[in-house]
């Protein structure tokens, strides 16, 4: 299974279940809303190879530099919507992808991938494909912004959510190099497990 890039290159998710549930308890007190905003560090994208990141060594690119993000928990939909300082339509392969972490300890995990202009998506469990109707992505790479949305029957209808972010561009396919940013920390966890997950945000 791999976790928020469905290419070839990377296992993000191999243990995402079991590290997700220790992530979801090692937040005590996380704040309830609907919505939560976020500024990303300028200047983190990390250099990633071999399934892994040098932890602390970033590329100097602004690709894909993420800038902010808004995640919104309304009564019927989940999205989110991320700033970037530069995101181009380029031949490499390219990855947005939301992971999602409810109240009751269900995973989700929505992707986009994109390769010139060829699009394709996926919803999965912990290691499984999940049917999801009505999940939706706009990549705007005039705006350098990327929306992705997910109903929230596809997530069982949750009380409560947390949710992170990851990007990624390929760099060298034929050796596995790829830059990536996550969207709630600076740079990359170094194995590239899992996304930081936001606090915890009810509907509303």
């Amino acid at each position: 299974m791999h976790l928020l890039l469905t290419g070839s290159h990377m296992n993000l998710l191999a243990r995402a279940g079991a590290l997700a549930a220790a992530l979801l308890l090692a937040v005590p007190g996380a704040a309830r809303a609907q919505r939560y905003d976020h500024s990303d560090a300028a200047g983190d994208v990390t250099r990633c190879a071999d399934d892994a990141c040098t932890s602390l060594t970033y590329a100097s690119t602004q690709e894909p530099d993420i800038r902010q993000i808004t995640i919104r928990h309304r009564t019927d939909v989940l999205t989110v919507h991320v700033l970037f300082t530069e995101i181009r339509r380029t031949s490499a392969e390219q990855g947005f992808g939301i992971q999602v972490r409810t109240d009751e300890g269900l995973f989700r995990q929505y992707v986009v991938t994109v390769k010139g202009t060829s699009v394709t998506t996926s919803f999965t469990g912990p290691s499984e494909p999940v049917a999801c109707r009505g999940a939706s992505y706009v990549v705007d790479f005039r705006g350098n912004d990327v929306l992705l949305r997910v109903p929230r029957a596809c997530l069982s209808s949750p009380r409560l959510v947390r949710v992170g972010f990851l990007a990624y561009e390929s760099v060298d396919a034929s050796r596995g190099y790829l830059r990536a940013d996550d969207a709630l920390r600076r740079g990359m966890d170094p194995e590239m497990i899992m996304a930081t997950l936001s606090p915890r945000l009810a509907r509303g």
